[in-house]
């Protein structure tokens, strides 16, 4: 009887010899560096094309994007928030939360962005420069 008393005494020290991980190995990954485009970017998105049935919006309006650690957040029409990763070659993909295939390629010059956001009956052309540091 002794002995059957003793064995699960003896693997409750065994699961106490693993030491908790340490707290530093718990925390995230640090943030990405900033990238030279961060930023606040304005401009205006200009429907270029709307099929007859459609009701794209406005023709035009205003657009704000943020880009901070090279991760911007936008608003794209009908999908509301956005957001994208700068790349190494300068470009860009705004992807819409509701639907990932409805994307905005563009490319950075300078101070300007110029992107073209397309759905499958409206069309827009987006032209955004810096017009402030990241908030």
């Amino acid at each position: 009887m002794r002995v059957l008393l003793a064995i699960p005494v003896v693997l409750l020290a065994a699961c106490s010899d693993t030491a908790p991980p340490p707290a530093s190995a718990l925390v995230g990954a640090p943030p990405p560096p900033p990238s030279r485009f961060d930023g606040v970017w304005s401009g205006t998105m200009t429907r270029v094309y709307a099929d007859q049935r459609a009701s794209c919006g406005p023709e035009s309006f205003p657009m704000t994007m943020t880009i901070a650690q090279g991760r911007a957040r936008a608003g794209l029409p009908g999908q509301g928030p956005a957001g994208g990763t700068v790349l190494a070659d300068n470009t860009m993909i705004l992807r819409g939360n509701l639907d990932a295939s409805e994307r905005a390629p563009g490319r950075f010059n300078d101070n300007t962005f110029s992107a073209r956001y397309q759905t499958r009956i409206c069309a827009w052309e987006m032209r955004l420069t810096r017009s402030g540091a990241p908030g």
